[in-house]
């Protein structure tokens, strides 16, 4: 029985150390990748993807240190607004996708707000500009022949939301 235990918890320590993202903890890109196979893509299923905003900035002026806190705080506060509706992946680098079935858009709209407000306050903490972008899409059978192709004009919204930052300089700094 001993045995057999031993076995059974090796396994769960090894699967959680394949699908677990070592810096924040997140479930990562390879879980990702078996989640968005094994999901049935089906209506009613949001994918919104964020990003780190200026990631190489903070790496270059403050240390990697500084870029491993942001990329630490981004998932800190996805995980705390959408885990409980969804799931949330470190997709790869700076980069963040959650999966959400069965919420409303309005309840999505409204938590990816609380997510801005607790940003902005995380940035006051911090002595580098810390922001993120975000971008959402909503499955639809007449756009996507699946889940990658929702995460993808998901993705392209997080992109329009990121030119907000062009030509901006850096508060701090």
């Amino acid at each position: 029985y001993r045995e057999i235990r031993s076995v059974r918890e090796e396994r769960v320590f090894f699967e959680k150390m394949a699908y677990t993202d070592a810096m924040t903890g997140a479930n990562n890109r390879a879980r990702y990748i078996k989640d968005v196979e094994n999901f049935p893509a089906k209506n009613g299923v949001v994918v919104v993807q964020a990003d780190t905003d200026r990631l190489k900035y903070i790496n270059d002026s403050f240390g990697h240190f500084a870029g491993d806190r942001a990329i630490i705080d981004t998932y800190e506060v996805l995980n705390k607004n959408f885990a409980h509706i969804g799931k949330v992946y470190r997709a790869g680098g700076d980069e963040f996708t959650a999966i959400i079935e069965n919420t409303d858009k309005e309840t999505i709209n409204a938590i990816v707000e609380e997510v801005r407000k607790e940003v902005s306050l995380i940035d006051k903490e911090r002595e580098y500009d810390f922001s993120i972008s975000m971008g959402m899409a909503e499955y639809d059978a007449s756009l996507d022949k699946d889940l990658y192709s929702t995460a993808l004009r998901a993705d392209k919204e997080m992109y329009e939301d990121k030119k907000r930052l062009r030509d901006k300089l850096t508060d701090k700094g």
